[in-house]
């Protein structure tokens, strides 16, 4: 593999290794490292490229990897930076044209603050207004409605723009838990309670979204004891899911 091509695989091996930790913004040691994270995943640091701001990076995220183990979609990580250095005097045949997702992530990374993404991250209910709004970025201004129909095809948040952008952004953890809180009597949960909640809001970060249907159908859930830990308070996590997916379907 000559020297340009090994630079850009490892280019893009470092880019989906940082866009795997912006989606876990919400852990709290990664969300102390967000300001560099986001520095990498945009043009202008690879553009500008140097030695020194690569160790940077390497030094600042190496400790963030342990938490891209237990990753949903079952992927490893194991990137050598070092390796990309030998070659950063030729980063400058790595640019090509963004992906669709590049884009889109480009886009969320710089605009992180908009109004509706943080309806979105927050679980407060979103308008029609609000997914006209999310269309006309992801359909027009970032790309086509062919991108996004091919890059979200049997997905579960297929035409549902704003479980597209969950499945990115992910829930912010202390409002999901909040919100379940509210559904039950002491307000208080016991550790495997804790867990099966985990399990539930890591699938609608990874999906977007989530229903009643995947709880009976769908793996790991298919399989939870849901009347031995919840007791009388079982019911609630029906009505917690379809909290969760009613939220992104537009009134």
């Amino acid at each position: 593999m000559n020297k340009s091509k090994k630079a850009s695989k490892s280019q893009k091996s470092v880019v989906n290794l940082v866009q795997a930790l912006y989606v876990k913004g919400t852990i709290k040691e990664i969300k102390e490292k967000i300001a560099i994270i986001k520095e990498v995943l945009t043009d202008s640091c690879w553009r500008t490229l140097e030695l020194g701001k690569l160790e940077h990076v390497r030094v600042e995220l190496r400790d963030l990897i342990k938490h891209l183990k237990d990753d949903a979609n079952g992927q490893t990580f194991n990137v050598d930076i070092e390796d990309f250095i030998e070659y950063v005097g030729e980063t400058e045949s790595l640019f090509s044209v963004k992906t669709y997702k590049q884009r889109v992530i480009d886009y969320l990374i710089e605009n992180s603050w908009n109004p509706v993404i943080q309806k979105i991250r927050n679980l407060e209910p979103i308008t029609r207004a609000d997914t006209v709004e999310l269309e006309k970025v992801l359909w027009n201004e970032l790309g086509t409605r062919e991108e996004y129909n091919k890059f979200t095809f049997n997905t579960l948040a297929g035409g549902n723009v704003a479980a597209f952008i969950r499945s990115i952004v992910g829930l912010d953890k202390q409002a999901a838990e909040k919100r379940f809180s509210q559904f039950l009597s002491d307000n208080q949960l016991n550790s495997q309670q804790q867990e099966y909640l985990k399990t539930i809001i890591n699938y609608v970060n990874e999906n977007g979204d989530i229903t009643t249907d995947v709880l009976i159908n769908e793996s790991p859930f298919d399989s939870y004891d849901w009347q031995e830990v919840f007791g009388d308070n079982v019911a609630f996590i029906s009505k917690y899911v379809n909290t969760l997916h009613s939220v992104i379907v537009a009134r």
